[in-house]
């Protein structure tokens, strides 16, 4: 197996960016739940159910994302799924009912397949190009990503 590129290592220095980015896009709303809760009114089993329900978005994104990236390549795919993250992302702290929170949690979660796919396809191919495996270490980052955002 050759060295990697320059090429190479700079694509995979962006995707583990991209994987701490998402850990701290993931892990940096649930410590508002709380306060989420408490201007919308909810009860606890409100949250429960509408963290349950809006998981209908990551199945959505999983039925789409194999032919997303198909058509549109795994980095289009990542950097779409990463952008509609960092913009719905802020779009919590508005939220003014249930139903509101519901569709905001159920688009972060199919963004967040998209991005997820798209990050994890890109690592295995930098990889598989590498003499030493990489995946570990670019979960690493999205740990270290959720413990910098949570």
């Amino acid at each position: 197996m050759a060295e990697m590129t320059p090429i190479d290592r700079r694509a995979l220095q962006a995707v583990a960016v991209q994987f701490f980015v998402n850990g701290v896009v993931v892990a940096s709303y649930v410590p508002r739940l709380p306060e989420i809760r408490s201007n919308i009114d909810a009860s606890l089993f409100t949250i429960g159910w509408v963290l349950s329900v809006a998981t209908i978005g990551g199945v959505v994104g999983a039925s789409l994302v194999g032919r997303a990236t198909e058509v549109l390549r795994t980095k289009t795919v990542m950097l779409i799924g990463a952008g509609i993250l960092i913009l719905m992302l802020p779009s919590i702290g508005f939220v003014n009912a249930v139903w509101q929170l519901l569709l905001v949690l159920s688009v972060i979660q199919a963004a967040d397949v998209f991005t997820d796919v798209a990050m994890n396809v890109q690592g295995s191919a930098l990889s598989a190009r590498r003499s030493r495996p990489v995946m570990n270490r670019l979960h690493a980052m999205w740990s270290l990503g959720t413990v910098v955002g949570g």
